[in-house]
């Protein structure tokens, strides 16, 4: 990172040194650099004063935000059966939620269509970037070799979708959901997140950072079965729950968000649907056991939308405990994730931030500025 850089700036503030005081004490710059550089940020609208901050005995110091009315962050959580939209504020605020009961299985024309009819022309105008979480490896991973499911996904663009010209960033939809979950204000530094719903997909975060693998796709988790090593989504997934329900009368089509509204009945296949995932759950937290112990994350925190079935998350909890060793059970909590269904679009709006924020990024937005004022 450059010296004195408008990046270092930014990133600080998004990491909470909000006051002039704070920043000089973190950057050690000097005063007169310090406030060069946040009147460009300023006078370019990147950020402004907030509240005051709390008096330690003096005059309260102002609070400085990166401005939430610059213009608008297009969030994507993109998942096998479900989809959600978000439309959030510059600062990676979201404002407004839209939900599809439909995803990667569906293809991408109609996630497609469904974007083109949840963002308003007024709001596409205002759209300065675009994150997205896609349950897909990189293309780069694959070799070439990918299923059809896949290459309908291979030239996805939500940009191309409502025709603006801005930065969009990827990643796959554990990732965003792991960065959603560092961006709160309760975050432990290193977490194991595992996220289910009709698929498996599992994170980690180490010092708040997802950690993406030299080829962008960590998060795979093969387990050994048979003569061979598989994804561990078809043994300890929605679709495993789906599959074993259908001859109690589950539809076949059905996303994990119907598994677990059925799981909350009293009826003859909510019991069964509870069964079927508490024993999927026990399943995956034997097998999740060796990941914790290589990892030795603070937490494992379970989202995706059977994470809000408390059978999966007590099933896993309890698998987890009978079987870690000290001192890990005895540290180690297993919780549902802090910003439940929200996590994924939060952390796609922070990706998209990013983009946003570099120091190329953030030069072009003051060079115009000056331009614009000259």
């Amino acid at each position: 990172m450059l010296a004195h850089s408008l990046e270092e700036v930014v990133r600080r503030i998004r990491r909470g040194a909000d006051t002039r005081s704070k920043l000089l004490e973190e950057l050690e710059w000097s005063r007169t650099t310090l406030t060069s550089r946040l009147g460009e940020l300023t006078d370019a609208a990147i950020i402004r004063p907030g509240e005051f901050a709390p008096s330690t005995g003096g005059r309260p110091a102002t609070k400085l935000e990166l401005n939430p009315d610059r213009g608008l962050i297009l969030a994507l959580d993109i998942g096998g059966s479900h989809s959600r939209l978000a439309i959030c504020s510059a600062d990676a605020s979201v404002v407004r939620i839209t939900d599809l009961e439909a995803g990667r299985t569906a293809g991408s024309n109609v996630v497609a269509e469904w974007i083109r009819a949840s963002v308003s022309d007024a709001e596409a105008d205002r759209i300065l970037a675009v994150g997205s979480g896609i349950p897909i490896p990189p293309p780069r991973f694959t070799n070439g070799e990918m299923a059809p499911e896949q290459r309908d996904w291979e030239s996805f663009s939500p940009a191309g979708i409502l025709s603006i010209e801005v930065p969009e960033v990827f990643a796959q939809d554990v990732a965003v959901v792991a960065r959603g979950e560092a961006q709160h204000p309760e975050a432990k530094p290193d977490a194991l997140i595992v996220k289910i719903g009709l698929g498996l997909s599992v994170a980690t975060l180490s010092g708040h950072r997802v950690l993406s693998g030299a080829n962008g796709a960590a998060g795979a988790f093969l387990i050994p079965h048979a003569d061979e090593f598989v994804a561990a989504e078809t043994l300890f997934s929605g679709y495993t729950v789906r599959n074993a329900l259908v001859r109690h009368g589950l539809p076949r089509d059905a996303p994990s968000s119907d598994i677990v509204a059925v799981a909350a009945n009293e009826n003859a296949l909510g019991r069964a649907t509870r069964e079927a995932l508490h024993e999927m759950a026990g399943r995956l937290g034997t097998a999740l056991t060796s990941l914790v112990a290589f990892v030795d994350p603070q937490e494992v925190l379970i989202g995706g939308n059977l994470a809000e079935a408390d059978a999966v998350v007590d099933g896993i909890r309890s698998a987890l405990m009978e079987r870690m060793r000290p001192p890990q059970r005895d540290s180690v909590g297993v919780h549902r994730c802090r910003r439940g269904r929200e996590a994924g679009v939060v952390g796609a709006a922070n990706l998209a931030l990013d983009a946003l924020t570099t120091q190329e990024a953030l030069t072009a937005s003051t060079r115009t500025n000056r331009q614009e004022t000259a």
